[in-house]
């Protein structure tokens, strides 16, 4: 399962979403296993090509693969890289499975789902808590819900329409391992059990490091004029510089005096109803290719 080139070892399996679906938890509990090999950040951008990213700064295509391959350890009997953004949010970032091919032809894939509406929420709050969005939910959401392209929070769940875009190159559906987010979230033992045996790992191994939640929602918060001002003024001109870990400390040290914590909202039920409308025809497809029933989510809450 591993690279032959032991010189320089390559991602056996890549996490290729999806955002607000438990990424960053995943991500740790790898680093935590002592069979898996990772990047020393979540995020590499390496498929991403130059501009195509949340910053040009961050799509790192152009720098070759000799660049890529030195972010790699050379233990570990299974190399793993956590989600980069863009992996799944065809078409706004397009390109990203054929890049993937032409450098790792054998390659395997966790995809992290969630209920859509769910995600949306959260996805929302996210952008929210980052002075991203000003819009209050309901209209965000509803925005342009039709169209794919204009609507980020409809896009990232459409699950089935992500995954299709990897089928034409990595056509072995028994590649693909689809986790869902409620499983992760509800039975977390015994779905990091399937986690590691579809990567080849010692599945029974525990950590406590497997009990942390990283980046949970209930911990959202907003800046007051005072933290968009540091943004504007220190956070916007080198926010995009930092690795991942770097900006997490940077948004708790900078921002945390001048911030609100957001309660989660709930949508009104006519919402809710025309959200689930939208995904329930992504949500069949996606159990059709998948083999994985996801009724649940069809249900209102």
């Amino acid at each position: 399962m591993t690279n032959s080139n032991q010189e320089y070892r390559l991602p056996d399996v890549i996490n290729i979403g999806g955002m607000k679906c438990g990424t960053t938890s995943l991500f740790h509990y790898m680093r935590a296993h002592p069979e898996v090999g990772t990047s020393r950040y979540k995020q590499t951008y390496f498929f991403n090509d130059q501009g195509e990213a949340r910053s040009e700064r961050e799509g790192n295509w152009h720098k070759g693969l000799e660049w890529y391959r030195k972010e790699w350890p050379t233990s570990g009997r299974v190399i793993f890289e956590g989600l980069s953004l863009g992996y799944t949010d065809w078409p706004i970032e397009d390109g990203i499975p054929e890049r993937m091919h032409s450098v790792l032809p054998d390659v395997r894939f966790i995809y992290m789902v969630r209920n859509p509406v769910e995600r949306a929420v959260s996805h929302w709050m996210n952008s929210y808590a980052k002075s991203m969005e000003h819009r209050p939910i309901e209209e965000a959401l509803l925005s342009d819900i039709d169209d794919y392209r204009l609507n980020a929070y409809v896009r990232r769940g459409l699950y089935a329409m992500q995954l299709k875009r990897y089928l034409p190159h990595f056509d072995d559906i028994s590649r693909y391992l689809v986790v869902p987010f409620e499983d992760f979230r509800d039975r977390k033992r015994e779905t990091l059990r399937t986690i590691f045996r579809f990567m080849g790992v010692d599945e029974n191994y525990w950590s406590e490091a497997f009990d942390v939640i990283h980046h949970p929602a209930s911990l959202q918060r907003r800046k007051n004029p005072v933290g968009m001002f540091l943004q504007r003024s220190i956070g916007e001109r080198i926010y995009y510089r930092l690795r991942s870990y770097q900006r997490h400390w940077m948004e708790t040290l900078l921002y945390r005096p001048f911030s609100k914590r957001i309660e989660r909202p709930v949508l009104a039920p006519d919402v809710q109803a025309r959200l689930l409308e939208r995904f329930a025809p992504d949500i069949e497809e996606l159990s059709a290719i998948t083999g994985k029933p996801f009724k649940g989510w069809l249900e209102s809450r």
